[in-house]
This record gives C-alpha cells, sequence and structure tokens, in this order.
C-alpha cells in the first residue's frame, strides 16, 4: 500500500514520518510537519520549508553542521530544529 492508496474504510494511512536528525547524508526527504511553535515555523518558512517541500541532506552535521539543499540553495540547520522537523523519504 502507497501514501496515495487508501486503506480499509476509505482512508488515507498516515505517512511514516520521522525526525530530520534520523535521515541519512544523500537521502532525499519531504516535509511532513515541524513540531514546535508558530515561530518555529514561520522561521523555517522564511527558508523555503514548508510542509511537502522536497530536500536533500547534504550533511549530518556528526560533528559539525546539519546541512540540507533546497534546490539549489544549502541550508544549516541547528540541532533544536533538527529534533522538531518530521520529514518522510521518498
Amino acid at each position: 500500500m502507497t501514501a496515495e492508496s487508501t486503506g480499509p474504510g476509505g482512508r488515507v494511512p498516515p505517512i511514516p514520518a520521522m525526525p530530520l536528525m534520523m535521515a541519512g547524508e544523500g537521502q532525499n526527504v519531504r516535509l511532513v510537519e515541524v513540531l514546535g511553535g508558530r515561530g518555529l515555523a514561520r522561521r523555517l518558512a522564511e527558508m523555503g520549508l514548508t510542509p511537502g517541500t522536497p530536500m536533500r541532506v547534504v550533511a549530518q552535521g556528526r560533528p559539525g553542521p546539519f546541512i540540507v539543499q533546497v534546490g539549489n540553495s544549502k541550508l544549516v540547520l541547528g540541532r533544536g530544529m533538527i529534533h522538531r522537523v518530521l520529514v518522510a523519504p521518498f
């Protein structure tokens, strides 16, 4: 069953999401949800990260910065952010 197909009772099954920090280097993911207040969601939206946005993990930051590529831009995200950003592989 895929995310597009319907499950029992005609419901669409939830997309399996994980914190961005769990995505591996080189993995393509799509932003599913931001688990934070409006301030965090607004800050991420200002950087172009809104639900549905595809991105690629460039560096996991162990040690060092966590870097994602969104389109032609690379963004450095803090540890607090990557724990509260839920993504799904695609």
